[in-house]
């Protein structure tokens, strides 16, 4: 399973994580496995998900992610049916990177 590693910056506002989108024509949810590094320390591990509701995009964060997401949040944007994966980081816990492998749900 391959990994991206997107830099993120302290206090960022909701910015698009390059290359993580998911097209609902095609496939109905897509499932990540995420880790958060801010400065030099591992801070969460765990999963989210973007689901398709209606056609409409929303983010799911899984339990170890909503307990310990440490200062970053998830969202979406969405053009017609492809919705792009958003993180926006507050202050205080430095820049970092956000570690993400996907899986794909077909349609």
């Amino acid at each position: 399973v391959a990994w991206a590693s997107p830099a993120v910056t302290n206090g960022q506002s909701a910015t698009a994580l390059t290359g993580k989108t998911i097209d609902f024509s095609v496939y109905s949810a897509a499932i990540y496995d995420v880790q958060i590094v801010r400065g030099t320390t591992v801070f969460s591990t765990g999963e989210l998900a973007i689901q398709n509701v209606n056609a409409t995009g929303r983010v799911i964060v899984g339990l170890a992610l909503a307990n310990e997401a440490n200062g970053v949040t998830f969202t979406v944007t969405q053009v017609g049916t492809v919705c792009t994966l958003l993180a926006a980081l507050d202050s205080g816990a430095g820049d970092g990177t956000i570690k993400l492998s996907r899986r794909l749900v077909p349609a």
